[in-house]
């Protein structure tokens, strides 16, 4: 759990997951999101994960996906782990879709600071 706790995992994050109340979960952080993969850090080390079923309904719920810096709960597999549920947020870091829908499309979680640099 050092991983962890040196990310921002707390009491908080840690009563949700318990709240989940399910003995297979394990907790961990988005380092990484890609198409139908994300890339976690457990407290066992780097793992790559795809979601349950339930999370891939993007157009029921775009902000329910996760995303780089969410705090989520995975039950480990052989070579890829599962995410089960986004744990509670603190921040998000939201834009408009692309293609002028007027979606809105998750960039980043539980952000502390943010540096914006334009040319």
């Amino acid at each position: 759990m050092k991983a962890l706790e040196n990310s921002g995992w707390g009491p908080d994050l840690q009563s949700a997951f318990e709240n989940l109340g399910r003995a297979d979960i394990r907790p961990a952080r988005v380092t990484a999101a890609h198409r139908g993969q994300w890339d976690l850090m457990t407290e066992t080390g780097p793992l790559k994960a795809t979601v349950a079923g339930r999370l891939n309904y993007v157009e029921e719920d775009p902000l329910g996906v996760p995303t780089v810096g969410d705090f989520v709960a995975y039950t480990p597999g052989s070579g890829l782990g599962r995410i089960e549920a986004v744990l509670p947020r603190r921040t998000t870091l939201v834009r408009g879709a692309v293609g002028g829908r007027s979606v809105p499309q998750l960039i980043a979680a539980n952000v502390d600071c943010v540096f914006v640099l334009m040319a």
